[in-house]
């Protein structure tokens, strides 16, 4: 099965946990020689080459004038235009993914982040390094070779035809998808298994890309988004952060969070902004999921983002583990959610939230395994919990 094609693409965030050094220290002492060439085996099929696949931004048919090493991607949900001779401008069908975005680079970037990441995992469990090989090969060939690179930028970030040639929205592409094998290569730097080449490479990209993000009036539109998009155009801002030890900027952004971002959740536990999307469930999944994987980066700060209710300036009424309860409450306890999912859900895309709860509380919830279809999570979340 390709998990990455029928799975992944369509719900990526949901799709990823995030370990700090101590759970990979611990999960490498207890994983069995078994589980680990059961998780090998059922990945080893996405592990694609693109240097044979020739998978860059590089190497897409031209659009418009841009340059070709720019980063180009369609906006998610906009069709072409049924009442007009020519489809434009793109119109709004929220939910519903336009399969004309897999001829951009969306996906291209979404794989790499998803075989990224297993790789780096493997790597380490294994302390086999053809994954390793294998990662920073495709890594190399993606950012930095002169001939293939992407330039370090999202202008053309999901560009809707006929009304603009990008937005700062695109920025979701790279901060709900790489973030997550960069937090994994930075636990693998701390725990010595990065060559400094590699390494020095990944952070001369990252510092241009930050630059952009943080100065660029396209990016900086993100700052101001009021839902998921705020919430991950900050934790991509602390990857980067974190990733290139610029430790300074951490606490500024971490207030500006809890006073931009954290104030989605509401006292009881919902997140108005997501549920009014026609995919509520997977919307409030990642919203959430966006805050306390924040969290769990900057606890790595002395900062605790579980219990700041009485800070600094004001009463804080959001609270994490309200909104972890909420949903575990509606989506797993009681089954009763009430608002819309146009989309068939993989019960794999719960068990970021499930292993937040068993940290938080160790309490575990079971998933239904018969909708479980990303079978590379479901095995690595058993391997963390046995």
């Amino acid at each position: 099965m390709d998990y990455f094609n029928e799975t992944v693409k369509f719900d990526p965030v949901n799709h990823y946990i995030i370990l700090n050094n101590d759970e990979l220290i611990a999960l490498k002492n207890k994983a069995t020689k078994t589980e680990i060439e059961e998780l090998t085996n059922i990945v080893k099929n996405q592990f694609i080459s693109y240097r044979e696949n020739k998978i860059s931004v590089y190497n897409k048919e031209q659009v418009f004038d841009f340059d070709k090493h720019d980063y180009v991607s369609l906006a998610t949900y906009y069709w072409p235009n049924e009442n007009t001779s020519d489809g434009l401008p793109y119109v709004l069908h929220d939910g519903n993914s336009n399969p004309e975005g897999s001829k951009y680079d969306k996906d291209k970037l979404r794989r790499l982040a998803y075989i990224t990441y297993y790789q780096a995992l493997l790597y380490y469990l294994t302390d086999d390094k053809k994954y390793y090989e294998m990662l920073k090969d495709n890594c190399s060939y993606f950012f930095f070779e002169e001939a293939t690179k992407m330039n370090p930028n999202m202008n053309h970030g999901q560009m809707i035809k006929g009304v603009n040639l990008g937005r700062g929205i695109g920025i979701i592409d790279f901060a709900a998808n790489f973030t997550y094998p960069l937090i994994m290569l930075k636990n693998l730097e701390r725990l010595g298994y990065l060559d400094d080449s590699f390494n020095n490479n990944m952070k001369d990209w990252l510092r241009d890309f930050l630059d952009w993000l943080c100065y660029n009036p396209i990016a900086i539109q993100e700052n101001y988004a009021k839902n998921n998009h705020g919430t991950f155009y900050d934790f991509l801002k602390l990857v980067l952060f974190d990733y290139l030890d610029i430790n300074k900027e951490i606490l500024p952004l971490t207030y500006n969070f809890i006073e931009e971002r954290m104030i989605q959740i509401y006292p009881d536990g919902r997140m108005p902004k997501e549920l009014k999307r026609t995919k509520s469930i997977s919307y409030s999944l990642m919203g959430l999921k966006g805050i306390f994987d924040y969290a769990k980066i900057i606890k790595n700060y002395n900062i605790d983002l579980y219990n700041i209710n009485d800070w600094y300036f004001h009463h804080i009424d959001s609270s994490i583990k309200i909104g972890i309860d909420y949903l575990i409450k509606h989506l797993i306890i009681n089954d009763d959610w009430a608002y819309k999912q146009i989309t068939i859900l993989d019960t794999v895309t719960y068990l970021p939230l499930i292993y937040e709860k068993r940290l938080l509380d160790n309490v575990t919830y079971n998933i239904d395994e018969s909708k479980a279809y990303d079978k590379p999570l479901l095995i690595l979340y058993k391997m963390l919990i046995k």
